[in-house]
């Protein structure tokens, strides 16, 4: 188009009648569904559900603590037995330990065989025990390994988090010390 000439303008004509009809909107006659991932309300009876489950659970978690710490394997750290979580169970189901699970055996376990001590334990090598205090089995180079390299790689994050939090530190008190 050359530069004289201007564009048409369109202009919109009222007509009087909508282009569209409305939809009408149906009432809302039943409760509206929460969006996913929405926290719920939680009402009175809910709270005290969860006040009697917290209690079951710690009952049981004390009564394991219990069994368990009669045990001088258990409190010395040293090396359990390959397969033991099947034994605790069954004695312990022999002896009627009510609402005991496997699960929360399992957890209870893999939080001991997780601590320090225990893994300096393992990396000593050596007999393993049985709750008891009876041998049965022997800790092989393998296991030994892996029990040193988990304890150095925590050695070396422990490290690594005490210099940020002595970093964090240090650079607090060099702004308190600038603003002075």
């Amino acid at each position: 188009m050359p530069p004289d000439e201007t564009k048409p303008i369109l202009k919109l004509q009222k007509t009087g009648k909508p282009a569209t009809p409305p939809t009408p909107v149906p009432p809302v006659t039943e409760k509206p569904q929460p969006l996913p991932g929405a926290v719920k309300k939680k009402d009175a009876s809910s709270k005290d559900e969860r006040k009697k489950k917290d209690a079951l659970f710690l009952n049981r978690v004390s009564a394991l603590n219990e069994h368990l710490n009669r045990s001088h394997v258990w409190l010395e750290c040293r090396p359990l037995a390959i397969g033991i979580c099947e034994v605790i169970f069954s004695e312990l189901q022999a002896e009627g330990y009510p609402g005991l699970t496997k699960k929360l055996l399992k957890k209870t376990i893999k939080g001991h065989v997780k601590s320090k001590n225990y893994l300096q334990a393992l990396t000593q090598g050596g007999p393993r025990y049985r709750m008891d205090g009876t041998v049965d089995g022997e800790i092989t180079e393998p296991q030994q390994k892996f029990a040193s390299v988990v304890l150095s790689d925590r050695a070396k994050s422990e490290a690594d988090h005490e210099a940020k939090r002595i970093k964090t530190e240090f650079d607090r008190l060099a702004d308190v010390a600038g603003n002075a």
